[in-house]
Order: C-alpha cells, then structure tokens, then sequence
C-alpha cells in the first residue's frame, strides 16, 4: 500500500511540473536527415523561423540562433545542454525531404528530468512549407503552456508570403548569409533577388537583401 502511494504520488509531481508554464527554451539546430547537403540551408532555416516567432512571445526566454547553433553537429544529451544554456526545456528536430514530400519530427524535453514533454510528426507536400512553419510555432507554443492573447497568435500565424518558392529562395539565402563570407554572402544576394522577383511584397526578401549589402 505504501509504494503504491508512492508511484501514484511520483506520478502526479510529474504531470504536475510538466503542466506548469516553461518560460524557458532552446530550439536547438534541427538535423538534415535527407542524405542530401543541398539540402542543409532548409532544416537550418525552419529552425531559424521557428526561434523567431517563438522570441516573439512575452514571458519566454528563447536562446538566440548563434547561442544554439555552436551545438550544431555535437552529441550531448539534453540535461546538459540545460544546464549550460539556463533553460527548462530543448526541442530537437529531424527534417527529410523525399521528392515533394517534407517531414519534420519534433520532441520536446524537459531539461531537468529528460523526459519527453511532447513529440509530434509532421507530413507535408512542400508546397506547404510556409503554412507548416506557422503551424509548428503554434504548436509548440501551446505545449509550453504559455498564455497568449490575441495579437500574440497573430504573430504566430503571420505568414510573409503565400508563395512557397519565394519563401524557399529566403532560406537559401539565410543559409548563406550565416556564413558571413564575402563569397557566400555574395550568393545570398542572388538568393534574395530571386525571392523578391517571385514575390514583390515579401517583406523578408528586402530584410535579407538590405542586410547583405551592408556587410
């Protein structure tokens, strides 16, 4: 009767700690599972979107791309990525691409006790690459409990275009201007002319450009 009271005990301090607000967050690179390198700017551009529109948030400690993306590549496990970062909890993602397909798996983790808060599997056509990055902020926003008021959803489900290529075209850029070489941010520059030729009101396109021909 004793450890029974025990385990039932243990198991509502869980879903307690894990129903409480997480103020705190690293969203740490996600990993190119396509076995294609050309492929590399896309994972690392979802990861990027989605550390924006989370940062977005009030009451949310979101660490910043260059703090996360010296984890890049490394093998450690959660607790200690926690525990240098200051943070309650670390999403991991895997991203593959196949043809017209794209895949993104999500597992959120609690940093102390490395449990798995809550994973997911997305499955998309890539023509829904924009629609799926607002999804997945959605998501995870709820997931951390945050509670958010009506403009701040807004935010979340603001997309800066409708055309899936322009936005693509932005991403490469990205991927190439966080080199910061004078040749790769070079080719930023194509990157973000051709995402501002496919969609003339893409305001990210002009942000991209603006800060490539300033270095």
């Amino acid at each position: 009767m004793v450890a029974a009271t025990i385990i039932v005990g243990g198991f509502f301090y869980y879903r307690g700690k894990t129903s409480s607000t997480i103020q705190s967050i690293a969203v740490m690179p996600f990993v190119n599972e396509s076995g294609n390198s050309d492929v590399e700017y896309l994972s690392d551009g979802m990861t990027e979107t989605l550390i924006g529109s989370l940062s977005q948030l009030p009451g949310l400690n979101v660490k910043a791309r260059s703090t996360v993306f010296r984890y890049k590549g490394k093998a450690l496990d959660v607790k200690t990525i926690g525990k240098e970062l200051g943070v309650q909890a670390v999403l991991n993602g895997r991203v593959i691409e196949r043809g017209d397909r794209l895949t993104l798996s999500l597992e959120l983790i609690d940093a102390q006790t490395e449990n798995v808060i809550w994973s997911d599997k997305y499955d998309r056509k890539q023509t829904d690459l924009v629609n799926l990055q607002s999804e997945v902020a959605r998501d995870v926003s709820s997931k951390l409990k945050l509670k958010l008021t009506g403009a701040d959803q807004q935010k979340l489900a603001k997309n800066y275009t409708v055309d899936p290529e322009a936005y693509r075209l932005y991403l490469q850029g990205r991927f190439y201007w966080n080199k910061r070489t004078k040749s790769e941010v070079e080719k930023a520059v194509t990157y973000f002319k051709q995402a501002i030729e496919k969609d003339p009101n893409f305001a990210l396109g002009y942000v991209g450009l603006a800060d490539s021909l300033r270095r």
